[in-house]
């Protein structure tokens, strides 16, 4: 089985470690799924981001998703929902 990432440009290894060592690096985002009486917590796909002005755009995406599919969680859906912006918030 093989596995990639997509938003990588190169293929070659040591180009990537220099690029982890100047300063680039993968983050993984956080948002919540609520079906009623089932939360469900997931996660991006490791993303690797160059510079912070990507983060911004990634971030977005997944807090979007949180904000439409994270409150509907019946019990506690709008206080996970806001945990997991609140993490992802942290991410810069």
């Amino acid at each position: 089985m093989k596995y990639k990432l997509d938003n990588l440009k190169t293929t070659d290894l040591s180009t990537l470690k220099n690029n982890i060592e100047t300063g680039s690096r993968f983050v993984v985002f956080i948002y919540r799924i609520g079906l009623g009486f089932v939360s469900l917590q997931r996660f991006s796909p490791a993303i690797f981001v160059q510079q912070n002005n990507e983060i911004d755009f990634f971030k977005k995406k997944y807090n979007r998703l949180n904000l439409l599919f994270g409150p509907w969680f019946l019990f506690k859906g709008p206080f996970l929902a806001y945990s997991a912006y609140k993490t992802n918030k942290k991410e810069e």
